[in-house]
């Protein structure tokens, strides 16, 4: 009955709320764009899926490089998919982008917009993100833990860190 009185506050409450949270995408993007220039990759200017993709993809080619590793093996390129995609999950939910697209373009990021790569690479690592997602996996938490870990401290240590997990990870893949 009396809404009418409220609604400024709470328009005002929303609006205060919404600042507060671009404020923090902000802060959480000039971060990313940090620790990600320790490693060599370079971020599009303007926000977006299309930066959460190119962070995503630029981590993961780090770690290829710092494995010796190409995409030219399944294996490889399963896992570097699979560290992709949870990377955009991080990274989108910090700058407060959409998870879905960003992680979708992050794999053709990845693969270098290649249809037949990306076609060959995305409903696998989809399928496995979902299936250890659903059932809070120990290696899901563990990658994402050690990304935010990476992304929140970016040093030579901390790369070392997922780097060391990324290599473990290439050696525990394949058919069982």
């Amino acid at each position: 009955m009396f809404d009418w009185l409220t609604g400024r506050r709470k328009r005002d409450q929303a609006f205060i709320a919404e600042m507060v949270r671009a404020t923090a995408a902000g802060s959480n993007l000039a971060s990313l764009r940090s620790a990600l220039s320790t490693v060599g990759v370079k971020l599009p200017t303007a926000p977006g899926p299309e930066l959460v993709a190119e962070a995503a993809a630029g981590l993961a080619h780090s770690l290829l490089r710092s494995t010796g590793k190409g995409l030219e093996d399944d294996d490889v390129l399963f896992t570097a998919g699979l560290f992709t995609f949870v990377a955009a999950n991080h990274f989108s939910f910090k700058i407060a982008e959409s998870f879905e697209q960003s992680a979708t373009l992050a794999i053709a990021a990845l693969v270098g917009y290649s249809r037949p790569d990306f076609d060959r690479l995305h409903e696998p690592v989809v399928n496995a993100y979902n299936s250890m997602s659903g059932a809070e996996s120990s290696p899901i938490l563990g990658i994402g833990k050690t990304i935010a870990r990476w992304a929140e401290t970016p040093s030579a240590e901390n790369h070392g860190s997922l780097t060391r997990l990324f290599s473990f990870c290439l050696e525990h893949v394949g058919p069982a």
